[in-house]
């Protein structure tokens, strides 16, 4: 291990938390975590706008993923679209220069 937190370890919850401490925010947008999974949520009426305000938040997270060393697998990253009524817009969503791919049945924990 380089870098991160070892898994399994009496001390990993706490080193974890001050691992992702300073994990970067906008007020355009809302993060969620729960244990290693983040999600950033972004309301708006106008599609435009919330796809820019997460590719925003995207771009910073990206810089603070080199900063820390963190490996990000944009195979397991998802967007979800959830819109009012039969809406055919899918706001394009980049991470690290890919568009994170759809997703018909969101797998999130709750």
């Amino acid at each position: 291990m380089r870098a991160g937190i070892p898994q399994g370890g009496k001390i990993s919850p706490v080193l974890y938390s001050l691992y992702v401490n300073d994990i970067p925010k906008t007020h355009k947008t809302l993060l969620g975590m729960y244990a290693d999974d983040t999600a950033i949520l972004a309301k708006n009426k106008n599609h435009k706008y919330t796809a820019a305000a997460l590719n925003q938040h995207l771009a910073k997270l990206d810089d603070w993923f080199l900063k820390w060393k963190i490996a990000l697998n944009v195979n397991k990253t998802e967007a979800v679209y959830f819109a009012k009524g039969r809406r055919k817009y899918k706001p394009i969503v980049k991470i690290k220069t890919k568009r994170s791919p759809g997703l018909s049945k969101p797998n999130i924990l709750a």
